[in-house]
């Protein structure tokens, strides 16, 4: 299996050197969630999903992600 984040809606993924591509094969593999949404904050992208891929494609599935302020106070 495979983590990568995916723009949900220009249906791109997250590529080696923070590109976007239309292949899923291309995409940057986070290997964990926890390494997907660390760089996707990081990149404070929004409407992105991470997205789940397997060797048969029937079982890839899109977990939602919203970026969001951890701070307490909400400054930035």
């Amino acid at each position: 299996m495979k983590v990568l984040i995916r723009d949900k809606t220009r249906k791109l993924y997250l590529a080696p050197g923070d590109k976007w591509v239309s292949e899923v094969e291309n995409g940057r593999d986070f290997q964990t969630g926890i390494a997907a949404v660390a760089h996707a904050r990081a990149l404070r992208s929004a409407d992105v999903d991470l997205f789940h891929v397997f060797p048969n494609a029937q079982y890839n599935f899109g977990i939602p992600f919203e970026a969001y302020d951890a701070s307490p106070d909400g400054a930035t």
